[in-house]
């Protein structure tokens, strides 16, 4: 086995389960046509599975709070792809850090924040053309309309400088 089990591994598969349920919901808000009915209808699995999962898992109250205010950020089409960035690294925080203590939850937290960031700026690049094709939020398309390329650029290039901050 790759990992034994234990509570654990336990957390980690209820909190991914309750991700998943929520990244449904947001995906049915974002798609059309066929794409969003297949979303619907695995909609009921999803939230029995997040439903069982909560129990094990994160207060589902952390989850929904952090997605509804990225949510906010997102409709808002806010041009800083920093706001959002922080809020999904603070999602991660906030996951990692349940049910740690002291030093091990203010560093979990610290990895996650950044991580978290990171994953969210990472996204933004690797989605630019596909979002600009598809009037999709992207603090890239919105903030570079002309030259995604220099935002993509400038998107790295903070990147490259959050984690050498980070890393002292």
């Amino acid at each position: 086995p790759y990992a034994l089990p234990g509570p654990s591994l336990d957390f980690c598969a209820c909190t991914s389960s309750q991700l998943v349920y929520y990244k449904l919901l947001d995906d049915i808000n974002d798609c059309k046509g066929l794409k969003r009915l297949t979303h619907i209808a695995a909609r009921p699995f999803a939230a029995h599975s997040a439903g069982k999962a909560a129990a094990g898992g994160v207060p589902d109250a952390l989850i929904s709070d952090r997605l509804r205010e990225l949510d906010g950020l997102e409709r808002s089409r806010t041009p800083s792809a920093d706001a959002p960035a922080e809020v999904f690294g603070r999602l991660l925080a906030d996951i990692a850090g349940h049910g740690l203590t002291c030093d091990g939850e203010r560093i979990a937290r610290e990895i996650c924040l950044h991580t978290g960031k990171w994953i969210y700026f990472a996204d933004a690049v690797d989605d630019c053309a596909d979002d600009a094709r598809s009037g999709s939020y992207n603090p890239i398309v919105i903030s570079y309309p002309d030259d995604m390329t220099a935002g993509c650029e400038n998107i790295l290039g903070a990147m490259a400088y959050e984690r050498s901050r980070a890393l002292g």
